[in-house]
């Protein structure tokens, strides 16, 4: 897991450094991560980690494609969190967090208008149901709350994580759902409305595009981000009343890149 932060507004960078602390160790994922701030100048961030498994995941023999995810006896995760009260120059040493969390849906962390930071994520329940849950960075795992019974039952990890907002009306999450006859992005919100973004267009094809969600859960304007196309992962922040900055990661050959745009919001 790897930080980079930039002074200046994205112009430079400055030199990346890890955020795992256990690079000696067994080869394991670190990834699907989320990033809040913290007081002043502090940065959380937290993702999913399997050094408690011990290797790498791991696929049921004769596990098939799915296109939700991967299917099969992957392990769950545990979400880890490193912090830092310096802006990034210096970090604390991780520590874990949750466990039973689908090994490939996003984890989603926001920072409310009184400093808390909550966080976001799919938890794996018995039965092999993946539902969203919430809960605040100092919740022990009796305090999760669950965003909906939407009980998708499904044998492996779907990779769609959910997303978090928050305002002084209330948390906003938006996730998706496999479940048969059920199927769908859902929207949950205390009051107002939501920016979204996601990668895929109107037409079907991939490219990162954003939504304005009313308070009603209609979507009043959708816009295509230009040279986004083949976009995945799209990460979103809001910055000041009409503006907004999008991330997201593309493929580059044998690689890939991350890519940034600033967004102007007109006609809310």
């Amino acid at each position: 897991m790897r930080f980079s932060r930039s002074g200046d507004g994205g112009k430079s960078w400055s030199a990346p450094v890890t955020l795992n602390d256990d690079t000696a160790g067994a080869p394991v994922s670190h990834q699907f991560h989320g990033a809040a701030w913290s007081g002043d100048s502090g940065i959380l961030v937290a993702w999913l980690d399997e050094r408690a498994s011990g290797g790498m995941p791991r696929k049921a023999p004769g596990a098939v494609a799915d296109p939700h995810g991967h299917s099969g006896s992957e392990p769950d995760a545990t979400i880890y969190l490193a912090s830092s009260d310096d802006f990034g120059r210096s970090w604390e040493a991780n520590r874990p967090l949750w466990g039973a969390a689908c090994p490939c849906c996003r984890v989603s962390l926001a920072r409310g208008a009184d400093g808390r930071v909550i966080s976001a994520w799919r938890k794996h329940y018995s039965g092999d149901v993946r539902d969203v849950v919430l809960a605040s960075l100092d919740a022990d795992s009796s305090q999760l709350r669950r965003v909906h019974h939407d009980d998708w039952v499904y044998p492996g990890c779907p990779h769609t994580g959910p997303a978090v907002a928050v305002n002084a009306a209330g948390n906003h999450v938006v996730w998706y759902t496999g479940k048969q006859g059920g199927a769908g992005v859902f929207y949950s919100l205390a009051d107002g409305g939501a920016l979204a973004a996601y990668d895929v267009d109107g037409a079907g094809k991939r490219a990162v595009t954003l939504a304005w969600v009313l308070a009603d859960g209609s979507v009043r304007a959708q816009a295509r981000v230009p040279g986004s196309e083949q976009g995945t992962y799209p990460q979103l922040v809001v910055a000041g009343a009409r503006g907004a900055v999008v991330a997201w990661t593309e493929p580059t050959g044998a690689g890939a890149r991350v890519r940034v745009a600033g967004v102007r919001l007109s006609g809310r």
